[in-house]
């Protein structure tokens, strides 16, 4: 089954396989929404990337989920959802 957002993404599999230089593939994003997994790797990811960033929203999935597993559970409404709410909280 494959389930689509309506928002530009980029996947990191595994909070410790981020590398410094993937911040340039976001600088020209005003904001990035981070979809954190539902656990203390997860949320510190966030974190670590909104330190080097600056310009970061995070989204914690509830705890023990991440994306994929919600996405499954609850579809690309959820998600969508969750981003709207970062945004329009932001403005």
């Amino acid at each position: 089954m494959t389930v689509k957002t309506q928002h530009p993404t980029v996947g990191i599999p595994g909070a410790n396989n981020w590398k410094p230089h993937y911040n340039k593939i976001l600088d020209d994003f005003d904001v990035v929404i981070v979809l954190a997994d539902g656990d203390t790797a997860g949320l510190e990811f966030g974190k670590k990337i909104s330190r080097e960033l600056g310009n970061v929203n995070i989204i914690s999935m509830p705890e023990g989920e991440d994306v994929n597993s919600m996405m499954t559970k609850q579809g690309s409404e959820w998600i969508d959802e969750r981003i709207r709410e970062c945004i329009t909280s932001g403005q």
